[in-house]
């Protein structure tokens, strides 16, 4: 066995010996070693900020990360909000940026998941959770 520190093709060769003489070379093996993609990891962040008129849960998911360094694409949703009746809707609308905000409609918790992906893998929902009124 070994452990390739450096990306690139390396070649293996079999050669045998009895203790007296080697034996000619009776295998060759290439063996290319390349980086594997990781799945990314969501890290989301609420900022509840407050106005004379309401109240607005910044999202933000930009401290995600990729290992591989791939470009992120993000998917935001409200997944447990009070009050029944339809999520709250997303500022972006498609909740598809890395910040996103939404108006709580009701008092109670808002539980907003992110979801990130690199293109080939996505990561495990994260969640935050945001509690409005007392």
């Amino acid at each position: 066995t070994f452990t390739a520190d450096v990306m690139g093709t390396y070649v293996a060769t079999l050669v045998v010996n009895d203790g007296i003489v080697d034996s000619q070379s009776v295998a060759q093996t290439r063996i290319t070693v390349a980086e594997t993609n990781m799945a990314p990891v969501a890290v989301p962040v609420a900022t509840p900020a407050s106005s004379a008129t309401a109240v607005v849960i910044s999202l933000d998911g930009s401290a995600s990360t990729d290992i591989n360094r791939d470009k992120l694409t993000y998917q935001w949703m409200i997944t447990t909000w009070p009050g029944g009746g339809a999520a709250p809707a997303m500022t972006p609308p498609n909740g598809a940026n890395a910040q996103v905000s939404f108006m709580p409609t009701a008092l109670g918790i808002y539980v907003a998941t992110l979801i990130v992906s690199d293109g080939q893998l996505s990561s495990a929902p994260a969640t935050v959770a945001v509690k409005i009124g007392p």
